[in-house]
């Protein structure tokens, strides 16, 4: 277990500054508060939002190996934190201390973590061979609440809509590592020849989907809006994924279930106060100061 879970530390390190940064430039290049997918050729002209994009990507693909040689159920708690990586980067960009109320939801959430993995032993499972019937379900039922949450979002602005689209990119993500997993095992199999497969594919146009609705979630408002929604869903949706269609396996008896429970609320709600911080949304607000050609008109 010692490999999985020093990938998924380290990844989640990555994913968190890759989180502040590409929030805090979507915020700065284009903070329009309307949904638009043109918006991402606005971003891919900023040389700072693709140093947040390396950071995310060399996340996902240390936690992408983590969940190839680990369980999905281990890895999954792994992620969330993410947000006590991302608290001490938004603390360094406003050039103060986090409040002690933060750094104690960041112990809350390192502790929930350690204690759901202990507790719980996550163990066993499989990569391949998951029914097509299962990923059929799961795909529709994740499409649906994407579909549902981005029409709500619609007719909302500013932190109401960047928490139902950090919900549906939560659900892209927890989408997205399930996919990893089966994409692993695939390259395992079959090697180059993998390339071929649907769950090669089928994780370019999810990630890209989930790329596509955090960078809308991150413009219309600051990271303390979205960031509560994506650090609780995907993690929730990661895990019972691993349960239901790669068949993994925890401790069942009562008293482990009901701790590693216990551990799983205490992990969410310090998530959630972790990433309401105010740094973090100090960092990630949108500048009140114009933009250079707004100065230069003015």
């Amino acid at each position: 277990m010692l490999l999985p879970i020093l990938l998924g530390i380290v990844g989640a390190a990555f994913l968190g500054t890759g989180f502040v940064v590409q929030q805090r430039e979507a915020a700065r290049v284009a903070a329009t508060d309307s949904f638009s997918v043109r918006l991402l050729w606005r971003l891919m002209a900023d040389r700072r939002w693709w140093v947040g994009i390396a950071s995310m990507v060399a996340g996902y693909v240390l936690v992408g190996w983590s969940l190839g040689t680990g369980n999905l159920v281990l890895v999954e708690p792994l992620i969330a934190a993410n947000l006590v990586f991302a608290l001490p980067v938004a603390a360094s960009h406003c050039r103060r201390l986090p409040s002690g109320r933060s750094m104690l939801g960041a112990l809350g959430l390192a502790g929930g973590v350690a204690g759901f993995v202990v507790v719980a032993h996550p163990h066993g499972g499989r990569s391949d061979n998951v029914p097509a019937t299962g990923w059929v379900v799961v795909g529709v039922i994740a499409a649906a609440v994407v579909v549902g949450c981005v029409a709500m979002a619609w007719k909302r602005h500013g932190d109401h809509r960047a928490m139902l689209l950090g919900v549906a990119t939560g659900t892209a993500y927890g989408m997205q590592d399930g996919i990893t997993r089966a994409v692993y095992a695939v390259f395992t199999h079959h090697g180059p020849a993998a390339l071929a497969t649907w769950p090669v594919w089928t994780l370019v146009g999810v990630g890209a989907i989930g790329v596509l609705l955090a960078q809308n979630a991150f413009d219309c408002a600051p990271l303390t809006s979205s960031l509560p929604a994506i650090s609780i869903v995907e993690p929730l949706l990661g895990i019972a994924l691993g349960v239901a269609l790669f068949d993994s396996k925890v401790r069942t008896s009562w008293p482990a279930l009901l701790i590693a429970a216990g551990c799983l609320a205490v992990m969410f709600v310090g998530a959630f106060v972790v990433s309401r911080a105010h740094v973090v949304r100090d960092a990630t607000a949108p500048s009140l100061e114009p933009a250079p050609t707004q100065r230069a008109a003015a």
